[in-house]
Formats: C-alpha cells, structure tokens, sequence
C-alpha cells in the first residue's frame, strides 16, 4: 500500500476536527498545504488569531493569487470554538463525500 489516494481534499476537515475532539486546550490549528505560495509574509498567524480575541473570527482561509474563489483549502486558520468546529463538520458533511479535485 503506498498510502491514503483520494481526490478528496476535504479529509483536511475532518482530520482537524479530528485533532480538535481528542485535543480540546488546543487555541487553533493552522493548516498549510506543501505546495502553498505564501506571496505576502506580512501578516502573521497572531495578526489573523488576534482577531479572534475579539470573537469576529473563528476561521480565515486564502483564496487563489490567479483566479479568486471564496475560500481555497490551501492555508487554513480554525480556532477550537463552537462554530469553527461547526464549519469544520459541515464543510466535512457536505463535501467530503463528493469529488471536488479535478
């Protein structure tokens, strides 16, 4: 076996709400796919968390530099709260279980 082969993506939801369930002191979980393209080292993850603070944001994700869509699952940012699990489960519930890669 040469490991997990899906088209998937979406097993990174469950995977951190996963992480979330048996890990629940965790703040946040951030996310970045292997071949992401950070082109603005400006902002930091404590720039984005800070927001958090204030309860305004439980998820942040980037959408693409080429052709811009709402949310691209490349880079991700979830807190541990009620609704960034929520996000997490139904991202999980309504599209993990269809192709969504080409």
């Amino acid at each position: 076996p040469q490991g997990l082969k899906t088209r998937h993506n979406s097993l990174k939801a469950l995977g951190m709400l996963a992480v979330f369930t048996f890990h629940p002191d965790l703040y946040a979980q951030i996310y970045i796919d292997a071949d992401a393209a950070i082109i603005d080292y400006a902002p930091s993850a404590a720039n984005y968390l800070g927001l958090s603070l204030t309860r305004q944001v439980d998820m942040v994700a980037t959408s693409n530099w080429q052709g811009p869509i709402l949310a691209n699952g490349g880079v991700l940012i979830f807190r541990n709260t009620v609704r960034g699990r929520n996000a997490l489960a139904a991202w999980w519930a309504y599209r993990g279980l269809t192709h969504d890669q080409p």
